[in-house]
C-alpha cells in the first residue's frame, strides 16, 4: 500500500546575519552556504530555525528545521509534518559519479565544501530507512555510493545496514578516525 504524503506549504526566507554568524562559527563559508541555498523559518515550536529544503526534480518534498541556538533546550530538529523523506541535496546530484551519503546536513556540507559536491544526506535519524522506498528511482540510476555515519555505535549500524540495503556491492564506507566524530568535525 502506497503511503500518501503532502507537499510542504512553508514560507521559508533567506538567513539572516544571526543565522549565518551560527552556520559560520561552525566552519562553513557563506558562499557554500549559498550554493546550498540554506534558509530561515519561524517555526511554532522551535523559534528562528534554519530550514533544509529538501528537492526532487525542482519540487519541493520536504522539509527539516534545525534549532541553532545553543541556550534553547528540547528538541534540536523537527520536519515538517506528513511530508515525503528523500535525500537532501538530491537534487543537485550526478547519478554516473559516486555519490556520498552523511547522516546530516551539517556533515554533507562540509564534505560539499570540502570539494566533494556528490553528497546527500538522510532525512531522518540512522533508524528510519522511509526514505528508501521514496528515493527508489533514484537509487537505481547511482553505480556506486559512499557512507559516512557517524563515529559512533549508531553511525557504525546505520554504515552496515544502509550499505545491506543499497546492494553491498554498490557501496563502500568510510572508516572512522580516531577522535574525529563526524564529517562536519
Amino acid at each position: 500500500k502506497k503511503k500518501k504524503y503532502k507537499k510542504p506549504k512553508v514560507d521559508t526566507k533567506p538567513i539572516d546575519n544571526k543565522v549565518k554568524k551560527y552556520l559560520k562559527a561552525r566552519g562553513f563559508y557563506e558562499e557554500i552556504i549559498n550554493q546550498l541555498d540554506i534558509k530561515e523559518y519561524e517555526h511554532s515550536y522551535l523559534g528562528e530555525c534554519i530550514a533544509f529544503e529538501y528537492y526532487w526534480q525542482d519540487e519541493l518534498i520536504f522539509v527539516k528545521y534545525r534549532n541553532f541556538k545553543k541556550k534553547d533546550k528540547g528538541r534540536k530538529y523537527l520536519r515538517e509534518k506528513g511530508t515525503k523523506p528523500i535525500l537532501w541535496n538530491m537534487d543537485n546530484i550526478d547519478t554516473d559519479e559516486p555519490v556520498l551519503i552523511t547522516e546530516g546536513e551539517f556533515d554533507a556540507m562540509a564534505c560539499y565544501q570540502s570539494g566533494y559536491s556528490n553528497v546527500v544526506s538522510i532525512p531522518s535519524g540512522v533508524d528510519d530507512y522511509n526514505w528508501i522506498d521514496n528515493c527508489h528511482e533514484f537509487i537505481e540510476k547511482v553505480d556506486e555510493f559512499i557512507i559516512w555515519g557517524d563515529n559512533d555505535k549508531a553511525g557504525r549500524k546505520f554504515q552496515e545496514e544502509l550499505a545491506t540495503k543499497l546492494e553491498d556491492k554498490k557501496c563502500r564506507i568510510v572508516e572512522p578516525i580516531e577522535g574525529i566524530n563526524d564529517a562536519n568535525e
